[in-house]
């Protein structure tokens, strides 16, 4: 990954970052048209146009995550060394317990199910002791957390041909104005206005 340490290089990004999230529109309208497919014509004003008196795309959709996500995931750890099982066994019910905990099967619903119309996105990563309390009651201080990231709010390099040649890729989100102020994650607090 580029370092973005200067202010032209920073202007460049930003400016890819409006490029690129300019041409994933298609791909939105698309995924929209689809959900309102989905939705049906009787949901409501923003529902399909066309009448269907079977939703088969409601149906397959939910034949899909039946099959898909059919359960709480669980882990199973085997230790090949005889004097690591103790160990592993540790380390299983703890991951089963995490797994439980931050509902990790709600999350891997959300995206098989935005996969299914579009791509499905996770965000993974540990919960900083900073951001945990703006993050919600699942997300607590130094722990692991895996939640779906709607497309909407997706951002990649479109000029890149194949993901590992992506410079650039995240999601937008929104921080509370007082936060971004009294945290030290920020720089130039002088250009933010309320």
């Amino acid at each position: 990954m580029p370092s973005f340490s200067q202010s032209k290089d920073l202007t460049r990004l930003g400016r890819a970052v409006r490029y690129s999230y300019k041409k994933l529109r298609p791909f939105r309208e698309k995924r929209l048209e689809r959900l309102r497919e989905l939705c049906g014509f009787h949901y409501s004003d923003d529902g399909t146009r066309s009448r269907v008196p079977i939703n088969l795309l409601e149906m397959a959709r939910s034949i899909y995550l039946t099959n898909l996500v059919a359960q709480s995931p669980r882990v199973l750890v085997v230790a090949e060394n005889p004097l690591l099982h103790a160990l592993g066994k540790d380390a299983e019910v703890n991951v089963n317990h995490l797994l439980k905990e931050i509902r990790f099967e709600q999350s891997l619903e959300e995206i098989v199910d935005a996969a299914l119309f579009l791509v499905g996105i996770a965000k993974v990563g540990l919960q900083s002791a900073e951001t945990a309390e703006l993050a919600g009651f699942l997300h607590d201080a130094q722990q692991a957390f895996c939640d779906p990231v709607h497309f909407d709010h997706w951002v990649h390099d479109t000029n890149a041909y194949r993901m590992e040649q992506v410079q650039f890729c995240g999601d937008r989100y929104r921080l509370p104005y007082d936060f971004v102020m009294q945290s030290d994650l920020f720089k130039n607090k002088d250009k933010l206005h309320p």
